[in-house]
Order: structure tokens, then sequence, then C-alpha cells
């Protein structure tokens, strides 16, 4: 759009020339006011026109280039943060699930030796007369019934 508004002169410089767009068509009396495009696309060559004479020279085709190719590598740079970014996210993730299994074997790991330490430490057992005996004297043990009634 903007290499198509210049118009070399034989001097080097470039003119704004109006774009070339056909009429509308005639819009119904209820649509409100006409399209923006044209004012809006010479209001930006306007903006590039530092020096307000209507003509566009070679400096300020530089400096529209030069613009352009700021933005470009902006987008570029962000795009590659953005990607550095997704990177350090997996990394992040991949090292909360491995602490997160961790956690899940600790757990496992430690209620597995509660009760082999509890098992293992019983103070009593079932001797051969189905008497409940003591594992240290090997004595049985006195148990009283709790008569409910």
């Amino acid at each position: 759009l903007v290499l198509r508004q210049l118009r070399w002169r034989r001097n080097g410089t470039a003119a704004i020339s109006p774009p070339v767009v056909s009429p509308p068509p005639s819009p119904p009396e209820s649509a409100g006011r006409p399209s923006e495009l044209v004012g809006g696309s010479t209001a930006v060559m306007r903006s590039f026109d530092k020096n307000q004479d209507g003509v566009i020279d070679a400096e300020e085709a530089a400096a529209i280039a030069r613009d352009m190719a700021v933005k470009d590598e902006a987008k570029v740079e962000a795009q590659r943060e953005a990607a550095g970014e997704r990177k350090i996210s997996r990394v992040f993730r991949r090292f909360a699930r491995v602490l997160l299994l961790a956690l899940l074997a600790s757990v496992g790991i430690n209620a597995g030796l509660t009760a082999g330490i509890i098992y293992a430490v019983k103070d009593t057992k079932v001797g051969d007369g189905g008497l409940l005996v003591s594992s240290d004297t090997g004595e049985v043990l006195k148990v009283a019934s709790a008569d409910i009634g």
C-alpha cells in the first residue's frame, strides 16, 4: 500500500499520490458516513512525512523501511522468547511430575516400613492351644471379659 502511493519524480524524490480506488456504490440513506479507507491511508502517509511537505523523499522512505524492519525484528524476537518460555515451562512441568512421583514413593515406602515394624514388634501372639501368649515371656495372658448387660 505504501509503495503504491509513492510517485517518483525526476530529481529522485517521491510524492504521495492518492490511491486508485473505484468509486463505492451509492449507500442507502441510513448507511451513515462514507468509508474512511482513503482518509486513513493518507493519514498514515502523512505520519511518515516528517517535514509535512506532502512529498516522501528518499530519507523518509528509508525511515519507513527501517521502521518496518524494526517491527519485524521485534516480532521475531517475541516469537523466540515465547518458544524459550514454552521450553522452560515444559522443563518445570517434568520436574514437578518427578517431585510428585518421589513424594508418592516416599509416602508409600514410609507406610510399608511402618506396617513392617508394627508387625515385627508385636507383643502378643496366639499360642498352640489358641491362647493369647506374650512374645517376650511365653506366658499366657489373662484377659477379663466385659459383660454388658
